[in-house]
């Protein structure tokens, strides 16, 4: 049986320095690996949601660009909701 050492490299990023640190780990067995890598949110892609264009539609876009509808339906569907559970 022969021993093959193992060599990893890991690249460290430290932001707030923008500098990359190299840290070394050797192994005398052949180890198991398990790859984990650090991700962050993608750029925004495009409003890939249908609408309906029917007229009674209140789902617009909010000032922070995010799906809203207005609370002010005529007739308050609450009332008809506790009409219909008594």
């Amino acid at each position: 049986m022969s021993i093959a050492a193992q060599v990893v490299t890991f690249e460290v990023e430290d932001r707030e320095t923008a500098t990359v640190e190299l840290e070394y780990a050797i192994s005398i067995e052949t180890p198991e690996i398990e790859v984990i890598t650090a991700g962050e949110q993608g750029p925004p892609g495009i409003n890939a949601a249908d609408i309906s264009s029917d007229p009674n539609n209140r789902l617009t876009f909010g000032s922070d660009q995010k799906l809203y509808v207005s609370d002010d339906l005529s007739p308050d569907p609450l009332n008809y909701y506790i009409l219909a559970k008594g």
